[in-house]
């Protein structure tokens, strides 16, 4: 977890979440020449950060759509896998069965003894 997560996370702990997303904003849309590793984990940390300030749940939805997307386009199985199990309880049933068929793809190609993984197979329905 880079340094300005680890911040920002520590500030929505707290009950800063102004300070969380001022800082999860200046990673996003700062230096456009910043190697973009960690983005899709700063758009999961934004999400939980709307989510905290009672943003309605289709900013959360979108920003961890987008985080699944970022993931996805760099191949980080991993923030991909996180991404979704974030946003498996939030989409409507209607679009949970696309969710879930990624979840399970992803899975295939994770150890099962993973942390990760242990929490998205209790997740998945």
């Amino acid at each position: 977890m880079p340094l300005d997560e680890a911040l920002a996370r520590a500030r929505l702990a707290s009950g800063d979440a102004r300070g969380a997303l001022v800082e999860i904003n200046a990673v996003l849309d700062g230096d456009p020449d910043r190697a973009p590793w960690w983005d899709a984990e700063f758009h999961r940390g934004r999400a939980a950060v709307l989510a905290a300030t009672g943003s309605g749940p289709s900013a959360v939805v979108a920003e961890l759509e987008t985080a699944v997307d970022v993931a996805r386009e760099q191949h980080a199985v991993m923030f991909e896998l996180r991404a979704l199990v974030d946003l498996i309880d939030l989409v409507p049933n209607s679009e949970s069965a696309d969710v879930q068929a990624r979840l399970q793809e992803l899975l295939e190609l994770i150890p099962p003894d993973h942390p990760d993984a242990r929490c998205a197979r209790l997740r998945a329905r």
